[in-house]
């Protein structure tokens, strides 16, 4: 996972204790002779940094989408979530933030991201707590 696609309120996965992180921020570090390693904080264990090579993106889900408040047309191949158009297609889920405009998104770091600059940085909301 590269760190230059994270910021501040990204959920992120701990796949050694399959739970789902929130990205409090950032430190990195560097032995003597060894190369520089990036840290996440996280909410859930802000005493503790997790190494960013542990982490695992999410992928993008039907689960996830409707976690996020999305609604599915009544074929369940399309959503909309607020003024997005988030479309499942055989290689994956396309997002139409504006008219003629589609970005693929392979995971929920992505669809917040998108979310949060193309809605005057406000963060994508979840409807339970992980």
């Amino acid at each position: 996972m590269d760190i230059h696609e994270l910021r501040v309120g990204n959920k992120v996965l701990n796949p050694y204790h399959g739970k789902i992180y929130t990205v409090e921020g950032f430190k990195y570090s560097r032995e003597p002779g060894g190369e520089r390693r990036a840290f996440v904080s996280t909410f859930e264990h802000s005493q503790n940094s997790v190494n960013i090579s542990i982490l695992q993106p999410i992928p993008v889900s039907e689960k996830w989408l409707g976690e996020a408040g999305a609604k599915p047309s009544p074929d369940g191949k399309v959503w909309q979530l607020d003024n997005f158009k988030i479309e499942k297609k055989s290689d994956g889920y396309y997002v139409s933030p504006k008219e003629g405009y589609d970005l693929k998104i392979a995971y929920v770091h992505d669809l917040q991201n998108l979310y949060y600059y193309h809605h005057q940085k406000k963060e994508l909301e979840f409807s339970r707590q992980f």
